[in-house]
């Protein structure tokens, strides 16, 4: 049966909901014009008609997401009684001393990012043992970020003899990712800095070797199109560099398996 505390959450969600709908329901969002673009793959016309809104650089994409932010703001500000639905879903977020998600376990130790009720930002805890003492590996806010931005955990995964953790970190939503190595036992980096590990999904051997993936380093004039294809996992040896590292698999790489460069 539902507490009243979970009564009370869906109350107010539903709240929510209903007030913001009605401020939406009387404005209409900007419109991104189509600009269509047409691609034939094996016979098969594909069209995409806001392919424009890829390219980040582009004035008038940087227009409409303002636009888009501006319209936003000014729905979520005519809400009826904002403030008082403000304080309760905040109360409600509040209630909770911390959040704990993503959690992993290797051998005896656990690993987890956590937020605390007055925090903004996840971060990278360890500990041996459910009940052991909680350590602190990486703390976002700490990191220097430019103003107005910040740090976010994106993914880790601890060695299978818990000496290290990968982790990914990317600024401002980015996802962005360079992967770094933490060694547990000092709680230090150990200089392995790997950057376009988006999605760089880490995992590692057990003779110490680390497996990622990584994205193509793009040339200046290449099409932003490009950035996600030909991506490739690398197996990676902690103290070299990762521009040396030897592809393990990717486009081109294996006779017999079939890879194409958006896979």
């Amino acid at each position: 049966m539902p507490t009243n505390m979970q009564r009370s959450r869906r109350t107010a969600a539903a709240a929510v909901l209903c007030v913001i709908a009605i401020a939406l329901a009387h404005a209409k969002p900007p419109i991104a014009p189509v600009k269509n673009v047409s691609d034939a793959y094996f016979g098969t016309t594909v069209n995409d008609p806001y392919r424009y809104m890829e390219d980040m650089k582009n004035a008038e994409v940087a227009d409409w997401m303002k636009a888009q932010a501006d319209y936003t703001r000014d729905a979520l500000a005519k809400i009826p009684q904002r403030d008082t639905v403000l304080k309760e879903v905040t109360a409600f977020g509040d209630a909770a001393a911390a959040r704990v998600t993503s959690v992993q376990i290797t051998g005896n130790n656990v690993y987890y990012l956590k937020r605390k009720a007055d925090e903004n930002i996840p971060k990278l805890y360890a500990r041996e043992g459910f009940a052991g003492n909680e350590r602190l590996l990486v703390d976002p806010d700490k990191l220097p970020a430019p103003e107005g931005k910040h740090y976010a955990v994106d993914y880790f995964a601890a060695s299978p003899d818990n000496k290290y953790i990968a982790y990914g970190i990317s600024i401002g939503g980015s996802e962005e990712s360079v992967l770094h190595v933490i060694e547990l036992a000092t709680g230090k980096e150990t200089g392995d800095v790997i950057d376009r590990a988006n999605f760089g999904s880490p995992s590692w051997l057990p003779d110490g070797r680390l497996l990622y993936n990584r994205l193509q380093k793009l040339a200046a004039n290449a099409p932003v199109t490009e950035k996600y294809v030909n991506s490739r996992a690398y197996v990676h040896v902690l103290g070299k560099n990762p521009d040396d590292d030897a592809p393990l698999l990717g486009t081109g790489l294996a006779p017999g398996i079939a890879i194409e460069p958006a896979e």
